[in-house]
This record gives C-alpha cells, structure tokens and sequence, in this order.
C-alpha cells in the first residue's frame, strides 16, 4: 500500500522541503534573525503558520502512526514472505537434491539393468558352454570307450603282431640269405648286362660299318626305276613294258629298248616295298652321311606322289610318300638308340629352285641365294615328332610354284627341296648327317609341253639344270678331277652332299601310257646315263 497517497495534498504541499524553504514564514523568520522589530501582522502570520504547523504536525504524526502501524504490518508480511522464500528455497533446494537423487537412481537403474542384461546374456553363453562342454564331455568319454576297447583290441593285435614278428624275423634271417644270393646273382647279370650294352655298342658301330659298306658295294650313286600306275581317270593306252627285278624293255614297233638300274618298281609295287629297299640308305643319314634321294621323270609321271604321296592333305599314313615315311623311319630308330646312351635332334628345311632362284619355302618363298659363291641357309625347324613333320609340307605344297602346261593341269615349276638336318650325340661321339629327299621338275622337251613366254623361259632353266645334275652324277661316277658343281643352282645347292662320302639314290619316274613313249625313253636314257650301264 502506498502512504503518500492517504495524506492530503495540501499538507503535502505544505510539508514539501522546497514550499517550506520558499515560504514567506521562513523568510520572515530569516529576517527577523536580521531585524529585532517586526510588524505585529507578520507576528500574527507566525501564529497563523504556528497553528497549521501544529495541525500539520498533529496530521504527519498520525500519519507517521499509520504509517510506522502499516511497515511494522508491512515488515512482518515482509519476514514472513522471507520466511516463505527461505522456506520455498529450501523446499527448492531439497527439490533439486531429490531430483539429482532421483536422476542418479535412473542412471543407476538404467546401469543396474544393461548391468543384469549382459549378466543374462553372459548367464545364457555360460549356460550354453556349460552344455556343450557336456556335449563334448559326453562325446569324450564316448570316444574313451572307444579308445579303450581299441586299445584293448590293439593289445590283442599287438600281442598276434609280435607273434607274426617273431615269425617273420625267422623268414628275414632266410630271406638274408637268400638275398646274399640273388644280390651275388644280380651282381653277375649286371655285370653280364654291362657287357651286353658295351657289345651292343661295338655291334651299332660295326652295324653302322656294315650298312655303309653294303651301300658302297651297292655303289654310292644308284637309280631305281619306278612305272606310274594307272588310275581310273586315265583314258590314254597302255604302252607296251616288260620289266624284270633289274631291267625295263619298252617296245615301239619291232625294236625294243632295254635299259638296266638298280631297281625297277612296275605299277602294282607298293610304297612300303619301294621303302623298304631304301631303308638302309635312310639310316646312313642318321649314321652321320649326307645322303640325296632324287625323284626324275617328265611332269606327271609320278614324282610328287612317290616323295609326297597324294597332293591332298594326308590324314593316312599308310599314303605316305617317302619323305614321310623316312622320318618316321628316323623317330622310331632313335628312340632304340636312345636304350644305349644316344640323344638326336632334327631340324627340317624346304626350299625351291625356280628359274636358278633359291627359295625358302617356310619364309614366304623368300630368295636367299642368287649367288653361286653366296651360302645356302634357309628356315630351319626342329621337329620332335612325326606331328611336327606335317604343317612343314603343308606349308611348302602352298608355296611351291606350279603352272598348267600341255603335258600335266599342275605342272611343278621349281625343283623341291626337303632337307633334313640330324645332330646325334652320345658322350663325345657325335654324328652329323643329312637327309635331302629331292622332287625334281618335269622333265619334257618344250615342242611337246608346248610352253611360251614366261612357262618356256621355265622350261630352259628346268633342262639346263637337269642336264647339269646329269654332268654332275656323270663326273662322280667317273671320278673326275673337275666336278661341275658351279653351272646350276640345284648342283649347287647339293654340292656337299653329291661329293665326298655321300650317297645319292635317283628314282626315274616313267608314264604307263603309249602316247608318253619318246618322254619316257628320253627319261631312261637321262638315268642310265647317270647308272653308267647300258645293255642293248
């Protein structure tokens, strides 16, 4: 409650300190300090004031009554709200301490049950330990029984063993002395075996004698004679032939002509008797000589199919020709030769003689030697396998240059080439031979083929070079001083193998039929030329 509002404004008014200050009763009072006579009216203005002062006084005393009534209300209102205050703050303050307590007690609570939680959860992982630790305990003393009644059994057993043992150290001590014996037996047999594989030895070496001077006794040039078949598309007639083991008769009119070779193969002699009359030559190659086996005739009479076989792809090998069939000859020897100490390696070439052009035909006919003087080393492959002997001819049939001429539709334009290389090795011996298997160009004079142009220009080269292989066989089988190695590619391609110690073997490849018959007489007389032995 406000007390300024209960006392009167006059009074108020009167009891300002600034009224009371400028009041003219003051001022009088103030002057009378100053002055010791005053007017009576200002005397009876005193009392006047005196009296309101009194009056005043009276009212600002009871004013002060209520007033000191109202404080001492007021002052116990104000201790009891303190009291209140102090009271409420201490119920705050107990509040907030309760509330902390009671937070605390839920944190705790809160721990107490993640605590009880993971004690479940542990109780529960205990528990489940706990059984399969049963589990295993149980499984354990399952296989301890087990255990138990094997060892019982192995007891058995091993008592049964020790028994056998005993026995068996009884037949040992006899089987020692009988070892004794088979070991002083072993001992002679190898010994006795040991001789063998070094009589072995002596009796390849004295083989590899032999074989090379039953080929010298057979004569280190040779020529055979083989007689095309004729096959179902042929429509021409039969000439008329009479042939021996060593002799061919050809008859035209009333005079014959009787030729001689080493051999004469007529139409229904197979590849495998061809082969196997020059077998033993093949095997002088692998024996460390250098060997050359030509095949000659005019085109078509037989040449690539006697080196070859068919000029299809081969998938049989029973229509090999001989270049096959002499590596597979090479692999099936070495691999008897490898049972007393020895290891072979062959690498195979084919190359092309065309117009005195020397190509290799696993390089993409590219010409290595145009130059007589310049040395011949084509594309060389090692070859494991018969396998590996395939893709090789494949390859060269691909690029062999042929032509269609009058006489043959695939007429070959070069001379083929097939050489095989063989190193073999057996501790410090070691042999080094060579194997060329040679498909000569057709043979035939050009009023008959018919050539011109490119084709006749060809067709020189072929009979010039074929008449320098002529000169060449001519001159060794003479034993000239002077071979003329140098007027032909082909000679000279063969130079190392012609001379020397090499062996060269010439099939003459002649056509059955009537209408051929000046072609195959010229044939003949070109390979007796070369056999040195004519008969009339």
């Amino acid at each position: 409650m406000n007390t300024e509002s209960s006392v009167p404004l006059d009074i108020q008014q009167a009891f300002c300190p600034d009224t009371i200050l400028k009041s003219p009763s003051l001022n009088f009072l103030e002057n009378n300090k100053k002055a010791s006579i005053k007017p009576i009216k200002m005397i009876e203005e005193q009392l006047y004031f005196l009296e309101k002062l009194k009056t005043l006084n009276s009212c600002v005393n009871d004013l002060l009554q209520k007033s000191q009534k109202k404080f001492k209300a007021k002052s116990e209102q104000l201790q009891d709200s303190k009291r209140v205050n102090l009271e409420i703050n201490k119920r705050n303050a107990l509040s907030a301490e309760r509330d902390a307590m009671v937070k605390d007690l839920c944190d705790k609570l809160c721990d107490y049950k993640c605590k009880n939680s993971q004690i479940i959860a542990s109780n529960q992982a205990l528990n489940a330990k706990i059984e399969a630790t049963i589990k295993i305990n149980n499984e354990l003393l399952a296989q301890k029984q087990i255990m138990l009644n094997e060892k019982a059994h192995k007891e058995d057993t091993l008592n049964k063993l020790e028994e056998e043992n005993n026995i068996t150290i009884i037949k040992l001590e006899d089987c020692n002395e009988k070892t004794e014996i088979h070991k002083t037996i072993i001992e002679s047999h190898t010994s006795a075996l040991n001789a063998y594989q070094k009589k072995r030895v002596e009796a390849y070496t004295e083989i590899k004698k032999l074989n090379n001077y039953l080929q010298e006794l057979k004569g280190n040039i040779r020529v055979f004679c083989r007689i095309r078949p004729k096959l179902p598309a042929d429509k021409n007639d039969i000439a008329k032939i009479d042939i021996s083991e060593r002799t061919i008769t050809v008859y035209k009119g009333v005079k014959p002509s009787k030729f001689s070779f080493d051999r004469v193969f007529g139409p229904n002699d197979t590849i495998y008797e061809i082969f196997e009359e020059i077998s033993q030559l093949v095997q002088n190659a692998l024996d460390g000589y250098k060997v050359c086996i030509f095949a000659y005739g005019q085109t078509g009479s037989g040449k690539t199919y006697t080196m070859e076989g068919p000029s299809e792809e081969i998938k049989d090998r029973n229509s090999t020709g001989l270049i096959q069939k002499s590596v597979e000859l090479m692999f099936t020897t070495t691999e008897k030769l490898k049972q007393i100490g020895w290891e072979y390696k062959f690498y195979a070439s084919t190359i092309e003689i065309y117009n005195e052009q020397v190509r290799d035909l696993q390089n993409n006919r590219n010409v290595i030697s145009t130059n007589s003087t310049a040395a011949i080393n084509p594309t060389k492959i090692e070859i494991s396998s018969y396998k590996d002997l395939i893709p090789i001819l494949s390859k060269a049939r691909k690029e062999r240059a042929i032509a269609e001429t009058e006489c043959n539709i695939n007429s070959s334009r070069s001379h083929f080439i097939f050489q095989l290389n063989i190193y073999g090795e057996k501790g410090d011996d070691m042999n080094e031979g060579i194997l060329n298997l040679i498909d000569l160009a057709g043979s035939e004079r050009i009023k008959v083929s018919k050539v011109e142009g490119d084709r006749l220009e060809e067709a020189k080269a072929i009979n010039k070079s074929l008449s320098s292989l002529g000169d060449v066989i001519h001159a060794l089988v003479k034993k000239d001083k002077h071979i003329p190695f140098r007027n032909s590619r082909l000679t000279l391609v063969l130079k190392h193998c012609l001379g020397g110690d090499g062996k060269t073997l010439m099939f003459v490849n002649i056509s059955p039929f009537a209408c051929n018959f000046k072609e195959t007489v010229n044939s003949l007389v070109f390979a007796q030329k070369v056999n040195s032995c004519i008969l009339n």
